[in-house]
Formats: C-alpha cells, structure tokens, sequence
C-alpha cells in the first residue's frame, strides 16, 4: 500500500489491549482465546512423555506467545485499576493530577481507571481441534498426502485430550464450523446474562453514584505534592 509493505498484526501482537489503552480508550471489550484466566487455569498433569515431544512443546511455545500475554496484560490492568481505586479513596482523586502531568509528559497520556469486559470461549480450543479431528478421521485420510502428514506431525506425541498445535494448523470444515458455533453461542450466552441482569436492576432503586473524598489535610503527604 503506497510502496509500503503490511504484514499482520497479530504475527506481534495478538489482542492488541496495550495499543488500545494507549489511544486512550476508557471502556475496552476483550476477546480472549484462552478459556480460564491464567491464574484460574492451575498446573495441569501433563504426561513426562509428552513434554518430551517437539508438537507438544511447539504448541505450548505458541500459546506462551500469543495468547498468555493478553492474560498477563489482563492481570496488570487489574492491579492498575485496584491502585487507583485505592489511591483516590485514601488520598483523594486530585492526589493523581501531579503524577499523571509526569506520566503524560513520559508516556503521551496518563494513568486512569479502564473498565474492561473479557469475553472467552466456554471449551478449550486444542481439546476442541483433537476431539474434531478424532470424529473425520476417516475422512481425513483422503485429505491428501500433504495434509494426513501435517496431521500426524502436530499430533505426535501430543494427548488425545489436547491439540493445541494443531488447533493452529487445522482449517478443516470439521473444526471450523463447530468453532463458529461456539463463538455465536457463546456470545448468545452473554447477551442473554446481560440482558437479565440489566431487567433485574431496572427494578431497583437506582442512587447517584458518590465519589469519597477526602479533605485535603497540609500533613497529608499528598498535599505536599
């Protein structure tokens, strides 16, 4: 485009959630591929003999890359937005302007609260590529030489309750219909819950939010600032 050559951005970042704050957006919705947190996800048992396993290792390598970043950019928004909470209730909102001109002056624009929604898939997308690619096997063997040695490649080794290499890899209507199935039935799952719980709160008695301030005390640190 214009003498000028665009590659895929997701090859470096594969939910772009930093550049977003960074154009400073207040209200972000996630799409996340990963379907528990990574602080819910614990240590899974993982057979030793798979670890040994160049497709089992790829594919973790993989999901280290591009989708275990999003959750620990997640987890930092977290804790940004607990500090400031924390830091308007005990010092008082206007104790953040003097840091935020240095921060704006560094960074372009400043710290602030970013309420966030993560929506994620309801199955683990690598058990879903084995347990698809387990139901066409017989039709995968007149894929083709190429593909049926690409399949045995990415799955060797690997657990049958798992693909997570292959789920890169496999384009197959087998795999991506009930991938789209999921995605549409999930997203009508949270429709659904938002919707209820918007009715239930239209019932009650809706108050002007407050904001808690305290009074600026000169031996308060924050008023020296």
């Amino acid at each position: 485009i214009d003498e000028r050559y665009y590659l895929d951005g997701g090859l470096r970042i594969n939910t772009p959630l930093s550049p977003a704050l960074r154009l400073k957006a207040d209200h972000v919705i996630i799409v996340a591929l990963k379907s528990k947190p990574l602080a819910q996800s614990g240590i899974p048992y993982t057979n030793p003999q798979s670890v040994t396993q160049p497709a089992f290792l790829l594919g973790k390598v993989l999901n280290a890359l591009l989708l275990d970043q999003l959750e620990l950019e997640l987890r930092r928004l977290d804790v940004m937005n607990a500090m400031l909470d924390g830091a308007a209730e005990a010092l008082g909102a206007e104790c953040l302007d003097p840091i935020n001109r240095a921060i704006r002056a560094k960074r372009g624009v400043e710290y602030r609260k970013v309420s966030h929604v993560v929506i994620r898939p309801s199955a683990d997308i690598g058990v879903l590529a084995a347990e698809s690619y387990r139901r066409s096997r017989s039709r995968a063997n007149g894929q083709g030489v190429l593909a049926s040695l690409l399949a045995r490649t990415a799955l060797r080794g690997v657990p049958e309750d798992e693909a997570d290499l292959f789920s890169y890899l496999y384009f197959d209507r087998s795999f991506t219909e009930p991938l789209l199935e999921l995605g549409r039935e999930d997203a009508r799952k949270r429709v659904t819950r938002d919707a209820r719980s918007t009715a239930s709160g239209a019932g009650r008695r809706i108050t002007r939010p407050r904001l808690l301030l305290r009074r600026r005390d000169r031996t308060h640190p924050c008023s020296r600032m």
